[in-house]
């Protein structure tokens, strides 16, 4: 045989990593099993972020993409976000970014939703030049679905 398949398969979420597949023709003893070719590789991040590269303070507005995988249960449209000075998500978001929300306010649901097979959502994002020091800010997401 040149293919197997399986139903109802799954593999649980453990760690990132590429893993060997193995298989045995039987009877399975310790030492019969063989190598399928190629590997399987697990992926257990729930959320991916994209924004545009080189992003300064004269950049203006811009384009936030969170994709969640197919680990996540999260609903795109319960997804919000802030940016912070810092790396603390505990506090409020810095007032030199804004979205539909408002100046520093928790972005509301995203500008887009777009349904495929990982479903992404997108948020405008404005530098408000004036107020936004040079510095390194964080971008803290929440899922708001049960809060």
């Amino acid at each position: 045989a040149e293919a197997a398949t399986w139903a109802g398969l799954a593999v649980a979420p453990s760690a990132n990593g590429e893993y060997k597949v193995c298989y045995c023709a039987g009877p399975c003893t310790l030492n019969t099993w063989t190598s399928a070719p190629g590997t399987l590789v697990v992926d257990t991040t729930q959320f991916r972020w994209t924004a545009p590269a080189g992003i300064t303070r004269a950049t203006g507005t811009f384009t936030l993409t969170v994709t969640q995988t197919a680990a996540s249960p999260a609903s795109p449209a319960n997804q919000r976000l802030k940016i912070v000075s810092g790396r603390d998500c505990s506090v409020a978001g810095h007032a030199g970014f804004s979205t539909a929300a408002g100046a520093g306010l928790v972005a509301g649901a995203p500008t887009t939703i777009t349904p495929t097979v990982a479903t992404s959502a997108a948020w405008e994002v404005t530098i408000n030049l004036g107020t936004t020091p040079y510095g390194s800010y964080t971008v803290c997401h929440c899922d708001i679905a049960g809060l």
